[in-house]
């Protein structure tokens, strides 16, 4: 959804995956003892699995695919044949859900103040890029932060192309020996926001530059701030 042209956001088709029902007309749903609002749980066989089944049925788009399994070693091959088959689906996901599937079960199990007991999220391991880095260019924020960018060769990752990529900051780029011209890694930090992980030495160039340094503006220079490791513009003396 998000897009710097709000007409582009304006003009795309909005989509959903229901993955549980929720308020309806009167007397078609009831409220369980936790809040959430259920269809009556016998439509359903009174469990998750039961409710996807019944979701499909009803010729509502559902999620492409759910596993029913016992035990730790049928969940792991659930989770593994997913990370496979996540890249053919319509829309990016970055993980998996394991729920217990009886309605029952997840009513004895209830929730903490911030997430329900009854399930919980894995993260697959993010995808990652090999791309030659040609510059290193610099961000002033807007508190006079100096944030050193990556600009990159575009190289496709996770669904978009990407050209540029933080580097955080110039401890960062000392800490991996990243240098302009290095083969350097790229992810999508929570599959969003693109990111310098590391550097593939055994094909760095013999002319790569060793050192990076924050540039000098006509009437200021840079410092780090208070010996942490973001650096800033400082007026010249």
């Amino acid at each position: 959804m998000r897009a710097k042209c709000p007409a582009q956001t304006r003009d795309r088709p909005v989509r959903s995956r229901i993955l549980r029902t929720g308020a309806g007309s009167p007397g078609c749903f009831r409220a369980t003892g936790d809040g959430d609002l259920l269809r009556d749980e016998a439509d359903a066989g009174g469990t998750q699995s039961g409710l996807h089944a019944t979701i499909k049925a009803w010729g509502l788009p559902a999620v492409e695919r759910f596993w029913t399994a016992r035990g730790v070693d049928e969940t792991w091959k659930a989770v593994q044949e997913l990370d496979r088959l996540r890249h053919s689906f319509a829309y990016g996901t970055d993980g998996a859900v394991i729920k217990l599937d009886s309605f029952a079960q997840q009513r004895e199990a209830g929730s903490t103040a911030k997430a329900p007991r009854w399930a919980i999220a894995y993260k697959f391991a993010p995808e990652r890029a090999e791309t030659r880095l040609n510059a290193i260019t610099v961000q002033v924020g807007r508190t006079g932060v100096l944030t050193p960018v990556a600009e990159l060769e575009p190289v496709l990752l996770a669904g978009t192309t990407v050209s540029r990529a933080t580097l955080h900051n110039r401890d960062e780029i000392v800490r991996k020996d990243i240098r302009v011209g290095d083969f350097v890694l790229v992810e999508k930090a929570g599959e969003v926001i693109p990111a310098v992980v590391g550097v593939n030495t055994v094909r760095r160039p013999p002319e790569c530059s060793r050192s990076f340094f924050h540039p000098n503006a006509r009437r200021a220079r840079p410092a780090r701030c208070n010996m942490k490791a973001k650096w800033r513009f400082a007026a010249r003396t």
